[in-house]
């Protein structure tokens, strides 16, 4: 038992090593990016006044944490889609070698960027008043050159 203990540690240990940075990192920026997400809200959106298509993922993780999946749907129904693609984009060590490389980690790629991309294109066209509205008057870059422009 006890050498069984001592294997596990030490694997334990190995991986922690080899994957830690990764790991690390990782936390770091889902840190960064919730914090981010909560207090300042999108910052492509804040900057530009147009919302990026992951608009309302930290808002709607936040109600699916608090298991309001309701509400979490309604701020971005694709919110579950985002664990996997942090796992494919930090793929390496974590996927079967067969879907690290080929054509089964692009299709994966390219079905999540449209499935993205449809949602956003839907959710602005048809809820325009919804948590991706456009303001381009609210944007930094619009006001910065607004102000620029009075001041001169």
């Amino acid at each position: 038992m006890k050498n069984l203990f001592s294997r596990f540690r030490y694997n334990l240990i190995q991986m922690i090593y080899a994957h830690g940075k990764k790991v690390g990192g990782l936390l770091l920026l889902c840190a960064a990016l919730l914090l981010v997400g909560l207090t300042i809200g999108c910052p492509i959106q804040r900057l530009t006044g147009i919302p990026c298509p992951a608009c309302g993922m930290s808002r709607a993780w936040k109600y699916a944490l608090l298991f309001h999946f309701r509400e979490a749907f309604q701020y971005h129904p694709l919110f579950l889609l985002a664990p996997w693609i942090v796992i494919l984009i930090f793929r390496e060590g974590w996927m079967p070698q067969h879907c690290r490389k080929g054509w089964i980690y692009h299709v994966q790629i390219i079905v999540a960027a449209v499935l993205l991309m449809t949602v956003y294109v839907y959710r602005i066209w048809l809820f325009p008043s919804g948590p991706v509205a456009i303001s381009l008057q609210g944007g930094l870059l619009c006001r910065g050159i607004r102000l620029l422009y009075n001041f001169l």
